[in-house]
């Protein structure tokens, strides 16, 4: 089942990157399996309607800084930034990226499912409403 989602550059910018974070980036997209279409990405079912990338790469970069962040505050405590930072824990920045992504995305997901059921809950409940009134 393929879920087709709303332009996400209707509401976030990119904004200019450096070369590290670009590479960051563009490694957890392709973990991700984020790419367009002509990428070969079958096992991808978010599908953004335009362009064919379910997150922008500030979005990407954001749930990367939040991965370093918590490794940085995991004892002995550090202060490196996503530009500079030991390589052997790149891995664990991608990977942390990486579930960071799929808990916003389940997140989104949830919230949509969320508000349908809301719909349809007040649906039934003006329909009982009415027929006891009448």
């Amino acid at each position: 089942m393929t879920i087709v989602l709303e332009s996400i550059h209707d509401y976030i910018l990119d904004q200019p990157m450096t070369d590290s974070e670009h590479e960051l980036v563009h490694n957890l997209r392709i973990m991700l399996k984020d790419l367009p279409e002509e990428t070969l990405r079958s096992l991808n079912t978010l599908v953004e309607e335009d362009r064919g990338e379910r997150w922008t790469n500030i979005q990407l970069l954001a749930y990367l800084q939040q991965a370093l962040a918590e490794i940085n505050n995991s004892p002995p405590m550090t202060n490196y930034d996503i530009n500079n930072y030991p390589s052997a824990w790149r891995a664990c920045i991608i990977n942390g990226g990486i579930i960071y992504a799929l808990i916003a995305e389940g997140i989104l997901q949830n919230g949509k499912k969320i508000i349908f059921n809301l719909k349809e809950f007040c649906k039934l409940v003006s329909s009982l409403v009415i027929e006891m009134l009448q």
